[in-house]
């Protein structure tokens, strides 16, 4: 959720390539997959991107996909 508006809640897939916002895909390269990467529950973590105003999050779920078994 957005601190500043934490009613805003997104939810969002980070991928090795796919960044789709509509459709909850975001690529990891990605300046705010970067942030989000490492985060835990209640973590409020910053994205800071040149040329635009800083933005917060809250995060408020992580579900981690699982390695498959080999």
């Amino acid at each position: 959720a957005s601190a500043e508006n934490p009613e805003n809640e997104k939810e969002v897939c980070i991928t090795t390539c796919r960044t789709d916002l509509e459709q909850g895909f975001l690529a990891a390269n990605t300046p705010l997959a970067q942030v989000l990467l490492g985060a835990v529950v209640r973590d409020e973590v910053v994205l800071r991107v040149p040329d635009r105003p800083t933005r917060r999050f809250i995060i408020k779920k992580v579900v981690r996909a699982m390695a498959e078994a080999t």
